[in-house]
């Protein structure tokens, strides 16, 4: 796993033994010492890239051992990137049917299948453009005061 520890991806163990990279999964599977090596090579082959990263000061060199980092280790090198969105309502003028979308994407994947009858402010605090209360009643009215 030297190679691994150098550097080189899976593809360039398979070159370095001569075989296929499907041989090396293949080996993989069937010898568990050999999974085990390839497991330390793996991150050994990801501390060769931070090192080099830490050691390289400009250009292209810092490129490069940022891809590698990205390519040999993704879950702690991805690119994450985060959004934001605010949206203020006056809830006061938006219909029963626009306040139910709005709920629907706010709970996203938790959002109950049916809308839930009732969207009205709460009225036990302060109203503020976005404070909502979702109530699920049989009704299908707003109390617009």
């Amino acid at each position: 796993m030297e190679q691994m520890a150098s550097g080189y991806s899976l593809a360039g163990l398979a070159g370095f033994f001569r075989v296929s990279k499907e041989t090396i999964y293949e080996w993989i599977a069937r010898h568990s010492e050999f999974a085990d090596a390839v497991k330390i090579g793996r991150v050994a082959r990801t501390r060769f890239h931070e090192n080099k990263l830490n050691t390289t000061q400009v250009g292209v060199g810092v490129t490069a051992a940022i891809f590698g980092l990205k390519n040999s280790d993704p879950d702690e090198w991805r690119d994450v990137i985060h959004s934001e969105r605010t949206i203020t309502h006056n809830i006061k003028q938006l219909t029963t049917e626009e306040l139910h979308r709005i709920a629907a994407r706010a709970l996203g994947p938790q959002a109950p299948a049916q809308p839930p009858a009732l969207i009205e402010l709460n009225p036990k605090a302060k109203p503020k453009a976005c404070d909502v209360q979702v109530t699920d009643q049989q009704s299908d009215r707003r109390d617009d005061q």
